[in-house]
């Protein structure tokens, strides 16, 4: 029994340590997210000691691509805030540089992508477009506004 449950810890802490995912988009990510949306790093934030292992990056969002909700919803409850654990090694984002970010709801801990924006291809900016004019989503625009 002890062994079965030491197995499912290892399990638990597999699926906890990975890290947003950062490579192509692919369309089963648009389909799990709540909203995609450009941001920048507007600045990094130190974590109070007790929680020291997190870095905390502060979002500017500079255009939403889709969203489950109108523009207006969206904006005020996208996550302004996200961390990442430190334990688990994964790039950092850097300040001043565009990413896009998908999102599972409006929590920072629920975003499950995040990707360059110089790095989007034609391709995967045709699906996100293709996302935003399907039935199930409010298409809000490509471009800044």
């Amino acid at each position: 029994m002890k062994v079965l449950f030491f197995l499912f810890l290892l399990h638990l802490i597999e699926i906890a340590s990975q890290c947003r995912k950062r490579g192509a988009i692919i369309k089963e990510d648009l389909e799990n997210a709540l909203f995609v949306a450009k941001f920048q790093v507007e600045r990094f934030g130190k974590t109070v000691p007790q929680t020291s292992r997190f870095d905390i990056y502060y979002l500017d969002y500079s255009a939403f691509y889709f969203s489950h909700h109108d523009l207006e919803y969206t904006k005020r409850y996208a996550p302004r805030i996200i961390s990442i654990n430190k334990l688990y090694k994964c790039p950092p984002l850097v300040k001043g540089k565009f990413y896009v970010i998908g999102c599972r709801l409006y929590k920072g801990h629920t975003c499950h992508f995040v990707r360059e924006f110089d790095n989007i291809t034609k391709t995967e900016e045709k699906l996100i477009r293709s996302m935003g004019i399907s039935a199930n989503y409010n298409y809000l625009a490509w471009h800044a506004y």
